[in-house]
């Protein structure tokens, strides 16, 4: 199961950038975790 601190870093490939300039952070669907097949992998967006 994935934690707290592991739901916004899937959803943030880039967290530590958005901490460090203050950029909203993507809101984590739990739908996208990988679960064993081909669903899960989701890229959500980056900061430019």
């Amino acid at each position: 199961m994935v934690g707290r601190v592991g739901r916004p870093t899937l959803a943030n490939p880039d967290i530590v950038d958005r901490i460090r300039t203050g950029a909203p952070l993507n809101e984590p669907d739990p739908s996208t975790f990988y679960g064993g097949d081909r669903r899960g992998y989701t890229d959500y967006p980056t900061l430019p």
